[in-house]
């Protein structure tokens, strides 16, 4: 199954704060095989 991803989910993990969050981004970004970014959220 595809899941969009949020403006929040993309920041955090590549942002990195707050780190508590970040970690759940990126744990979330390694657990789906299939994740979906729309153009403008990646612009």
């Amino acid at each position: 199954m595809s899941v969009f991803v949020d403006t929040n989910i993309l920041v955090r993990h590549l942002t990195g704060d707050p780190a508590d969050m970040a970690a759940r981004a990126t744990a979330f970004w390694a657990s789906e095989p299939e994740l979906l970014v729309a153009d403008l959220i990646v612009a």
